[in-house]
């Protein structure tokens, strides 16, 4: 038999018994080696980490929701009921648990009516509600935006919000500041603000959508604000006008026409100049080198709020025009009924409004 584990070394019984004779004593020594690394290394080995299966909360919540199962609240659109969990939708949603709480009718008859919301929305909002889920996204982000504010369902609103900006275009941000002036959301209406006012071929498009013309019709405010972006935008970012032939063509909607020693003035639609206005346009200043004595001019008709005298950037000298810009709108159109021209340091200064036309 084997040679190894000091098997060779073995001693039968009886032969250790005729050698050692009767009534004599055996004393067995013994020494014992053990390879710790190898016994270690079996150990190891032998060893398998248990694995951790993947939650299946979303998925099994999705289903729960499915189901129809279990559900003690009915939710109805229409004609149509949807069974939910008066547990979860609390949890998820301030305004559902104030229902479920109190003496209200949802919480007596366990239906809740929704008359303002329509199905394919109200199945995305509990999709997210039950998974943080929510499909069609970028062509229900308005109307799940709307919902999630009203049922006071933050991350659902926030990630609408992201989708509409996401998504901005000429065609769309006038409905963009119509919604988020709506639910006073400041964020979302800055920002379609500044898309609005980012130049004057957007400012444009814009005002031929269908949205702009909702916006004149139902919501004239936010007409003016947009307005009054637009021109405080072009303000205060004033510079000289490149030369005609550089952005002149019939096929742009900004049209542009000479007026003095090289000068462009921007016409805008009439949808845009229909409101008074603070801004004018001071021309006929060539020689002039600051506009700090406009002021006296222009002064008796309200507060001015800022002056500006347009130089060019090579040669340091004035480009001919310049703005005025009043802190009422309604003060710059007084000023703007006074009989040109205006004598400043020998020069006579005329003004005129935005869309060209002099007074």
């Amino acid at each position: 038999m084997g040679t190894s584990w000091g098997y060779s070394n073995f001693i039968k019984r009886d032969e250790l018994e005729n050698k050692i004779g009767l009534g004599n004593t055996l004393i067995i020594a013994c020494k014992v080696n053990v390879n710790a690394g190898m016994v270690d290394e079996m150990i190891e080995s032998s060893i398998v980490e248990p694995e951790v299966s993947p939650s299946s909360l979303i998925e099994d919540l999705g289903s729960l929701l499915e189901s129809k199962k279990y559900g003690d609240v009915s939710i109805k659109v229409g004609n149509r009921k949807i069974l939910a969990h008066k547990n979860i939708l609390a949890a998820r949603s301030s305004v559902f648990a104030a229902m479920f709480e109190h003496k209200m009718e949802e919480k007596i008859t366990n239906v809740v009516s929704i008359a303002d919301i329509k199905l394919v929305v109200l199945e995305e909002m509990l999709r997210y509600i039950y998974t943080d889920k929510v499909n069609n996204l970028d062509t229900l982000s308005y109307q799940l935006y709307t919902a999630a504010d009203k049922y006071d369902i933050p991350a659902l609103k926030s990630l609408c919000r992201i989708a509409i900006l996401g998504n901005l275009s000429t065609e769309n941000v006038a409905e963009t500041i119509i919604c988020a002036d709506l639910h006073s959301d400041r964020e979302m209406k800055s920002r379609a603000m500044q898309f609005l006012s980012r130049n004057i071929s957007v400012a444009l498009g814009v005002t031929k959508s269908k949205g702009w013309k909702q916006m004149e019709a139902t919501h004239p405010h936010l007409v003016t604000e947009a307005f009054e972006t637009l021109a405080s935008n072009m303000y205060q970012n004033l510079a000289p006008l490149p030369p005609a032939h550089d952005t002149c063509n019939r096929r742009n909607r900004a049209e542009y026409s000479r007026l003095g020693a090289g000068m462009l003035l921007l016409r805008l639609p009439n949808s845009l100049l229909q409101r008074p206005r603070n801004l004018m346009r001071a021309k006929n200043c060539c020689d002039l080198s600051t506009c700090s004595s406009w002021r006296p001019n222009f002064a008796p008709f309200g507060t001015v709020s800022a002056l500006q005298l347009v130089m060019g950037k090579e040669t340091g000298r004035s480009k001919g025009f310049g703005y005025v810009q009043y802190v009422e709108a309604a003060d710059a159109s007084k000023a703007m009924v006074q009989k040109n021209p205006r004598l400043v340091e020998g020069q006579n200064l005329k003004v005129n409004s935005e869309n060209g036309k002099e007074v």
